[in-house]
């Protein structure tokens, strides 16, 4: 068993290998949410492309981490269209090439309360992966649920309440379910 302090806090871990670091390694991280833990960041390696990639995607690729790299604010893409055209491939393509770049990619594909501020807490350029955005985050919060809106992740595109420049990545396969307030806006996507 190990104890971490932080500040005032402690958390208890069982794991017997505790490492500090000052930056996130450049590798593929999935967002997880646990009760008891909050939102931490697991290691996968599920988004490797093994696969031949044909055609221009890879030109554009480079085109979008080029820009990432030389502007000073946050960017937005957002890669539309019917399943199977090759979206997801491209992302992955894209986080291959991210942390070969030195950057640390971060895949969000769930929707839980809080992962706003954990990500305006991130004091370096990332990358963040939103598969099938339109599916994770509703436009609106019909109901009780303290889950994050698209109008809550307005904010975070803009980088206004961001302390370092992020790339954000989103796939979607119904474009009309994009909040009408993030598309084709400088700062937005």
């Amino acid at each position: 068993m190990k104890v971490i302090q932080c500040d005032n806090q402690f958390q208890v871990l069982t794991g017997n290998s505790i490492f500090m670091h000052d930056e996130l390694p450049a590798e593929v991280y999935i967002v997880k949410f646990a009760k008891m833990t909050g939102i931490f960041l697991e290691t996968t390696e599920t988004f490797a492309v093994t696969e031949k990639i044909y055609g221009e995607q890879t030109d554009k690729i480079t085109k979008i981490l080029n820009t990432f790299s030389n502007v000073d604010r946050n960017l937005g893409v957002l890669f539309s269209g019917t399943k199977g055209m090759g979206k997801s491939m491209s992302m992955r393509q894209l986080a291959k090439l991210a942390v070969e770049k030195g950057y640390p990619v971060l895949i969000i594909n769930q929707n839980f309360d809080g992962i706003v501020e954990f990500l305006q807490k991130l004091n370096q350029s990332v990358v963040v992966l939103f598969d099938e955005f339109e599916k994770v985050f509703r436009m609106y919060n019909d109901d009780d649920s303290e889950c994050c809106t698209q109008d809550k992740l307005l904010s975070l595109f803009d980088g206004t309440l961001v302390s370092a420049k992020k790339l954000f990545i989103m796939s979607c396969n119904e474009e009309q379910r994009i909040s009408k307030y993030m598309i084709n806006r400088p700062g937005h996507i």
